[in-house]
């Protein structure tokens, strides 16, 4: 195991989805790294109480937003950037702000859900729509077509509003039968769109159309056994065999994405007893943390306060695993084999767990809990679960995935909000040296670092963007005027 430490940074790294930057955050700053090196390669002045950072789709554009600018960067070209105001800030401030289906496009939400506004950069439009259920992300969606779905508000009614891609025009307005839905969800293909109820209303999943027909209620019914107390997650399976529905029961059941009947439920015990599952105990030392099999039948402990739900669940990238966590059993992290619909293992941790997540290309989980040791967790296939050290302070860590690592090594991205660093658990064979390079406050890029960290031709030769859809070279916009007044609305100027 390598270990390429960082510091100074007021969250857990962001890794960027091209596997090439990592985003830190710090007092003054947004600091740019390579995630091969964590040497710095670009420093971007950070506005005052940022409260959202977050990544274009494809990684090559950042997003810094405060609750009362926008901020976003090009990384390829560091001379443009542009700038969204909230003005006078009459309908709130801006409490989450994330890009769209591509970097053209941005949508900020405001406080108290009185709107969320879709901005075009390259032309400077912006669409406000009214009322959004939720201020965040938690009630809209895109489908793989660019499609956006919102949950909305009116009055007493829900209403699910589907609008174009780009623009953000209403396509349609559709009054929903849920008396308070908590979400929605497209699945993977863009074929179908789920909402579901809160847990006081009853076990409702409402699945839809991608234009807006509702297609199937599923009730959590089998039979005249009425199953479970509400819904408290959902998530579709890759390759779209499964929709998976955790309730409050502590059971998940997977139905099938064809009638969206159930295929199977899978229960959750208080009591583990299964004798030809491995059953793996973590084994927690002052010096040390390993695991080692655990004597069935066995009771994880319950937490203090009485807790129910599955509130994780997690697909393995080829739909071969899915794990889970229940809340009754905040400690133990159920992993499923979904070609045998059986239990594969258990992992019963010494913490209660906080996150789980797959490799985007390997069946390898990730598991966070929360404990103030700088430790990570991880199982694969074959080989069980592995417990990976950092070398960072006695907190409480967050974990997350690096991916486009070059070389196919497994690489993690562990932060405490002070400090981080880049684990590789099987080592690492590609290593890239070069000096940091300069850039925002007198430091400017450099064309061959860029095109040695990405193997791609440097955008400073073609359009800078995530894509060559035409689109990107207007992406680049410079919002402040020269006098660095920022304008309560969008202005677009090209240096």
């Amino acid at each position: 195991m390598e270990v390429s430490k960082v510091h100074k940074c007021l969250q857990p790294p962001l890794p960027s989805p091209c596997g090439t930057y990592l985003a830190l955050l710090t007092p003054t700053h947004l600091e740019l790294r390579s995630t091969l090196t964590t040497a710095l390669l670009r420093r971007i002045p950070a506005p005052p109480k940022p409260h959202s950072l977050s990544w274009s789709p494809k990684g090559l554009h950042i997003l810094i937003a405060s609750a009362t600018e926008a901020h976003t960067y090009s990384l390829p070209d560091p001379s443009f950037t542009s700038t969204i105001s909230n003005g006078t800030g009459s309908m709130g401030p801006l409490v989450h702000a994330h890009f769209g289906p591509d970097p053209s496009s941005l949508l900020l939400y405001s406080d108290f859900s009185s709107r969320v506004v879709a901005w075009s950069l390259p032309s400077g439009r912006s669409v406000e729509i009214r009322d959004p259920k939720f201020a965040s992300s938690r009630g809209s969606g895109f489908a793989p077509d660019g499609t956006f779905a919102l949950l909305g508000r009116h009055g007493a009614t829900d209403v699910l509003s589907l609008h174009t891609p780009a623009s953000y025009a209403l396509l349609r307005a559709v009054p929903l039968q849920s008396v308070d839905a908590q979400g929605l969800t497209w699945s993977r293909d863009g074929r179908w769109l789920a909402v579901w109820e809160a847990p006081g209303v009853g076990f409702r999943v409402y699945v839809y159309t991608a234009g807006g027909e509702l297609y199937r209620i599923f009730s959590g019914e089998t039979g005249e056994e009425w199953v479970g107390l509400g819904v408290r997650s959902v998530e579709w399976a890759p390759g779209g065999a499964y929709f998976a529905v955790g309730g409050w029961d502590g059971r998940v059941t997977l139905l099938n994405t064809r009638t969206f009947s159930p295929t199977i439920v899978l229960a959750h015990t208080p009591q583990i007893h299964l004798p030809t599952v491995p059953v793996h105990s973590e084994i927690a030392t002052a010096a040390s943390r390993s695991y080692a099999p655990a004597p069935q039948p066995v009771t994880p402990p319950a937490p203090p306060a009485p807790k129910s739900g599955i509130s994780i669940l997690a697909f393995a990238p080829r739909g071969t695993y899915l794990a889970t966590r229940s809340d009754a059993a905040p400690t133990v992290v159920w992993i499923w084999d979904l070609g045998r619909l059986a239990p594969a293992a258990v992992l019963l941790q010494h913490s209660p767990v906080r996150a789980l997540a797959w490799h985007a290309a390997r069946d390898v989980l990730l598991v966070t809990c929360a404990q103030d040791e700088p430790v990570v967790y991880t199982w694969m296939p074959g080989d069980g679960p592995g417990v990976l050290p950092v070398p960072l302070g006695r907190r409480q860590v967050d974990a997350k995935w690096v991916l486009g690592t070059g070389d196919g090594k497994l690489a993690i991205v562990v932060g405490d909000g002070v400090g981080g660093c880049v684990v590789w658990p099987e080592g690492r064979e590609v290593v890239v040296d070069f000096p940091p390079v300069e850039g925002e406050e007198g430091e400017s890029s450099d064309d061959s670092l860029y095109e040695i960290l990405t193997g791609r031709q440097s955008p400073r030769r073609r359009a800078a963007g995530d894509g060559d859809d035409g689109r990107t070279e207007a992406l680049l916009l410079e919002v402040e005027d020269d006098t660095g007044v920022v304008e309560d609305t969008f202005v677009g100027k090209a240096r």
